[in-house]
């Protein structure tokens, strides 16, 4: 039977709800121009991200070009 969590997410008291380590800022832009959309998250396991322009998924349309640079950083 396969696994539905990888054996270390198993446990609840392993998880921590994602929060915005920089609050998030609103941008407007031309038809045409590029943007850059930059979060930073922590949680655990690694939040899932995705962005929206009126409520539509961006990465799934194709009048936008969406690239995920994600870098991992360890608070202590």
């Amino acid at each position: 039977m396969p696994f539905k969590q990888p054996l270390g997410e198993r446990d609840a008291a392993n998880r921590v709800a994602p929060t915005f380590i920089r609050p998030l800022a609103d941008k407007r832009a031309v038809v045409g121009e590029t943007i850059i959309l930059e979060c930073q998250l922590e949680g655990h396991p690694d939040p899932a991200i995705k962005w929206l322009k009126d409520g539509h998924n961006v990465s799934m349309c194709p009048d936008y070009r969406v690239r995920f640079i994600f870098k991992k950083m360890i608070r202590k």
